[in-house]
Parts: structure tokens; C-alpha cells; sequence
């Protein structure tokens, strides 16, 4: 495991950073101790996560012959998350390191603190985040995959996301892939953030979601009548016409409507073009096709029209030499289930390259599966070979 690696990507969690950011700077250590409880209840991977590094940082000062202070040590290791934008080199992670000890991190220290975090990480209470970690290093693509034949096979995906309490909404939306600068995002966030708060405090909504289409995203409520829009009259003073009115004069080429339908207050933000990439949210990744093991979704907040499989790049592994029918059987269950409560849902499984004797095996089993399925499944589940759509 490369570990630098391994806390890069724990620690640029955009959920582990909503908790992290959920716990006021100026908090006092009985307050944080008091959330980590209340996270605790649900055993949430992003309070996993906070014990985990607590319990290495622990270990770390026991081979050093330090005394472990948690409140000492992890208030300043939570003020550094937050303060460290982006954690993505092994120099970055050192830097984290020593500014939460207050000690000069050397090479024999990293090499400690690398032998702790493999020894904490592999506890059978981390095993989730332990395989989480590998799985994404393992199944990271080499380079930039040819997703050119989603734009014919997957034009119109659309994903929608359900809220039931405004806190999901903010780790939610840190995930959506998008081509917009990264200040102009930042605004329509804050923007988004404010009009579901209002729905959920005022409008009394029990019920919101988030459609992304690639040139929109609507909010829709089903709280007392109301228009967003309203907010561009009124003097500036609370969080929506603040978040409004910047919208509306920093960006004015961003179109906005809004309207009432089916009991459902509807507000739609429109831009001319494509700027969310929903096809990329939509991936399950197979941690193993021989194996029979579960299967896991790229962005499990949100709901797909279309998902998709990249076989070729599950291969691409050493581990992962071939597939067994108890596997392809199991992960044909579990499509299945996912794909039968809307009727235009669709699962794509990609071949990036037959050429691979190991991914033409499993090609031929998957279609072999797939034709002792096929009046169950109703071709929506479907098989594509390079430039080639076989059902």
C-alpha cells in the first residue's frame, strides 16, 4: 500500500471534510467529543475515519516514547484538515504530520508512522475503510480512459439525489464532477445550500431532491409555495438573498426559473452549456470478478438513469485474473435489484479491450449469464465491445 496515497485519499474525503468543517473552529474539546459521540451512534465512516488516525497518532507517540494528549493532538489534527486545502503529495502529508505534532516529521518518523498506519488500518474494526483505501488505489485507471462511446450510448443520463436533512446536502454535492470554475461552483453551492435550508426551516419540506442534468440542476420541494426568485427583491439581508443577489449580478449569463408543479415547488439553474459530466458519477466499481464479493457505487448519494461498468480497467489488476459465473451471478442480482424500481434505468458494462484474453474469458461468461437471463432482465442490461453493442 502506498501510504501517502492511502491518506490522500482519507483525508480529501469531501465527506470526512464536511465533518471535519461540521465541528466549529472555536468549538471547546468537551463540544467535539460530544459530536464524535453522536457520529459514533451511526458508526458513519467519516467518525471511522477520525478514529482511526486518533488510535494511529496514539500508536505513533507509543514508539516514540511520547505522551498522547487526544485533545492536544487531534484539536490541532482537525484545525490542520481543515486548514490544508488539498493533501496530494507525500511532502503535503508530512507537512500535516509535524504542523499537527509540532515536531520536524523526518524520513525514520514517516517510516514509524507508516509502519503504525498499516498496523491500525488493518484492525478488524477498520477492515470498511482498510478496503475502501486499496480498492481505490487498485482500481485507479493508468491513464485517461476513452469515454467517447457514453455520449452515444448514455446521452440524457440525469442523476437525482434525496435529502431528507439539510446536513446531507453539503458532503452531497462536494462529488459532482463539473467543468465550472471553481469559484462560480463555489457560489451556486452556497446558493443551492441556502434554498434547501429554507425549504426544509421555513417552507416546512419534508421531502427535497437534486436533479443534475450535464446543462442544469434543480432543486425541487414539496414545502409551502414558494419562489427563490422572490429573494432578488428583497433588501439583502439573509443568507438566500445574499447567496441570490451574487448569483444574479456576479453571474448574469446564468439563467435561473422557477415554478410550482404537482404541489412541488421547482427551481431550475440553466447554463448554455454542457457543465456537469453525469456520466463519470454513475460508475460501479467490481472489487473482484472471482471472488463472489459485493459491488460498490462511485456515488452512492445519487440515483442514475444509466450506470456503467468498465471491465477493462477491473483487469488491469494482477488480483484480478478472470471471473467466475457465482460472481457474474451475483453481480447480475445486484443490477438487477438496482435497475428494476425505474423502468428507463439501464446498466452498461464496457469491454475497453477484447484484444486482452482475460477480458475476452469474461466477456464470453457475462454473455452466456446474460442469455440465461434474458426475459428477466428485458435487454436494460447491456453489454458493449469497444465500438460494438452486443445485448
Amino acid at each position: 500500500m502506498n501510504i501517502w496515497k492511502a491518506i490522500s485519499t482519507l483525508l480529501n474525503n469531501p465527506n470526512f471534510i464536511s465533518f471535519v468543517i461540521s465541528i466549529e473552529a472555536g468549538a471547546t474539546w468537551d463540544m467535539i467529543k460530544k459530536t464524535m459521540l453522536k457520529a459514533s451512534e451511526d458508526v458513519s465512516d467519516e467518525y471511522l475515519t477520525y478514529q482511526l488516525f486518533a488510535d494511529i497518532f496514539n500508536r505513533f507517540y507509543m514508539e516514540k516514547e511520547y505522551a498522547f494528549d487526544e485533545k492536544l493532538v487531534m484539536s490541532s489534527f482537525l484545525e490542520q484538515v481543515r486548514s490544508i486545502e488539498n493533501v496530494s503529495t507525500r511532502e503535503i502529508t508530512r507537512q500535516l504530520l509535524s504542523s499537527t505534532m509540532r515536531i520536524e516529521v523526518n524520513d525514520e518518523d514517516f517510516f514509524i508512522w507508516e509502519k503504525c498506519f498499516i498496523h491500525v488500518c488493518t484492525r478488524d474494526k477498520y477492515q470498511l475503510i482498510y478496503r475502501k483505501v486499496m480498492l481505490e488505489q487498485q482500481m485507479k485507471p493508468e491513464k485517461t480512459p476513452d469515454n467517447s462511446w457514453m455520449k452515444k450510448y448514455m446521452k440524457g443520463n440525469c442523476c437525482t439525489i434525496n435529502f431528507k436533512v439539510f446536513e446531507k446536502a453539503i458532503p452531497s454535492l462536494e462529488n459532482i464532477c463539473t467543468s465550472l470554475e471553481k469559484r462560480v461552483w463555489n457560489d451556486i453551492k452556497v446558493l443551492i445550500w441556502e434554498i434547501i435550508y429554507n425549504a426544509q426551516k421555513h417552507g416546512k419540506a419534508d421531502q427535497c431532491r437534486l436533479k443534475i442534468d450535464e446543462n442544469a440542476i434543480t432543486i425541487i420541494d414539496n414545502g409551502v409555495r414558494y419562489s427563490p426568485l422572490d429573494l432578488k427583491a428583497k433588501e439583502i439581508s439573509g443568507g438566500g438573498s445574499i447567496a441570490m443577489h451574487k448569483i444574479c449580478y456576479d453571474y448574469p449569463e446564468i439563467e435561473m426559473e422557477a415554478s410550482y408543479e404537482k404541489n412541488e415547488n421547482v427551481f431550475r439553474i440553466k447554463f448554455d452549456d454542457a457543465v456537469f459530466d453525469v456520466n463519470q458519477l454513475s460508475e460501479i466499481r467490481v472489487p473482484d470478478l472471482m471472488l463472489v464479493t459485493n459491488i460498490e457505487y462511485l456515488y452512492p448519494d445519487g440515483e442514475f438513469k444509466y450506470y456503467f461498468i468498465d471491465i477493462g480497467r477491473t483487469v488491469k489488476n494482477k488480483r484480478f485474473l478472470g471471473a467466475s459465473y457465482s460472481a457474474l451471478h451475483q453481480l447480475l442480482e445486484a443490477l438487477e435489484e438496482k435497475i428494476r424500481s425505474e423502468a428507463q434505468r439501464k446498466v452498461f458494462i464496457y469491454f475497453s479491450n477484447l484484444q486482452d484474453d482475460r477480458v475476452e474469458d469474461i466477456y464470453k461468461r457475462l454473455n452466456e449469464c446474460l442469455h440465461r437471463w434474458k426475459n428477466r432482465l428485458e435487454e436494460r442490461i447491456v453489454v458493449i465491445s469497444e465500438d460494438v453493442s452486443r445485448r
